[in-house]
């Protein structure tokens, strides 16, 4: 399939990490998201 973008696909990196630290990454993504919807939450909770 060709990117609209250019450039690889996430999915040419799936041979590249073994499976924990594909799991490292998705956790740490996890985390990185669960603190996003906080500050978004504490930023909207000033303006209640």
């Amino acid at each position: 399939m060709d990117r609209l973008i250019g450039g690889r696909s996430l999915r040419d990196l799936r041979d590249v990490f073994d499976d924990d630290q594909v799991s490292e990454m998705r956790d740490a993504i996890a985390a990185a998201d669960q603190a996003d919807r906080d500050e978004v939450r504490e930023v909207a909770e000033r303006f209640e």
